[in-house]
């Protein structure tokens, strides 16, 4: 006897169990996780030793102490005015003035460093560069076409040999050495 068939198709899904809004909180939740720790790497990247190179986070440190602060303090200011046993009479304006309060206590540091210290900026010189060194120009003499050549001697037999010949071409002065034909075998009898 055979198996008694089961009351969906094959090829059906299965009834999602899970909300769609829910679904969205994990999408967006994960790309945010996603930007966040693509931010924070850019941000921390270590720089070499010429100032001014580097991330965020390494050019600037008392800024980014104080936005950790104030992050720190709004999640603190989130998670005080959620918790169950909270005993607000209107959570949403109680959360946006703890908010506030953070946002303008990060305000009040800033303006007391920059008075009280050397500011809350590290202002540092830029990289030193350097000035490309000067090239002198090729001079090339005056375009001309023209030929020296010295004398020439004729020697017995008719052999011709030239000395000193030079050419000037457009291209500058090149000499041009001599040549001379092979000599002739005499045969003492």
């Amino acid at each position: 006897m055979s198996a008694p068939r089961s009351r969906k198709p094959r090829n059906s899904t299965a009834p999602s169990t899970v909300p769609i809004q829910e679904r969205r909180i994990a999408v967006f939740g994960i790309m945010g996780i996603i930007g966040l720790t693509a931010f924070l790497i850019w941000a921390m990247r270590p720089g070499n030793f010429n100032p001014g190179t580097g991330g965020l986070v390494y050019r600037q440190p008392r800024m980014a102490w104080l936005f950790a602060a104030s992050v720190a303090g709004i999640v603190i200011s989130v998670r005080i005015v959620r918790r169950p046993d909270a005993k607000f009479k209107n959570p949403k304006q109680s959360l946006l003035l703890m908010i506030g309060g953070v946002l303008l206590g990060a305000v009040a540091v800033v303006i007391l460093w920059a008075t009280a210290f050397t500011g809350i900026l590290r202002h540092t010189t830029p990289p030193a560069t350097f000035a490309p060194t000067p090239t002198t120009p090729i001079t090339q003499p005056p375009k001309t076409a023209s030929t020296k050549a010295s004398a020439s001697t004729t020697t017995k037999a008719g052999d011709t040999t030239t000395t000193n010949q030079q050419t000037t071409t457009s291209s500058g002065t090149a000499p041009v050495t001599p040549t001379t034909p092979p000599a002739k075998p005499t045969s003492s009898t």
